[in-house]
């Protein structure tokens, strides 16, 4: 392929699957409520079926773009091709310990006091 592929603009859909009529995209209560959990999100029964139903609509999405042909376009790892985008490495004046420590929540001897983590 060549570096660059030109968008022929062809967006006509590819055969449809054989389970068209279904959604394997659908969501069950319990996985919006999962989702939820993940998300420490605490929804009602009423907020989790409407997420599901918002959920659905963006996943059934999914159905169209992959029914697109995108037999012509290039893959891609991402969306804009940037090369070695850094800042300069520039030397410059850290934080005084008196900064650093204005804003934690604890601190002792000009440390910052955390939970411990190990038992």
């Amino acid at each position: 392929m060549s570096k660059h592929t030109e968008n022929t603009g062809n967006t006509t859909p590819k055969n449809p699957p054989e389970n068209a009529g279904e959604n394997p995209f659908a969501l069950s209560l319990e996985k919006v409520q999962h989702i939820a959990h993940l998300a420490r999100l605490y929804l009602t029964d009423e907020e989790a079926k409407q997420i599901q139903g918002h959920f659905s609509g963006i996943l059934d999405y999914f159905k169209v773009l992959n029914s697109l042909n995108t037999d012509a376009v290039e893959p891609m790892s991402h969306s804009v091709s940037l090369t070695n985008a850094f800042g300069k490495d520039v030397p410059c004046a850290g934080l005084s310990p008196e900064k650093a420590l204005a804003n934690t929540p604890s601190k002792r001897d000009g440390l910052i006091v955390v939970p411990a983590v190990i038992e």
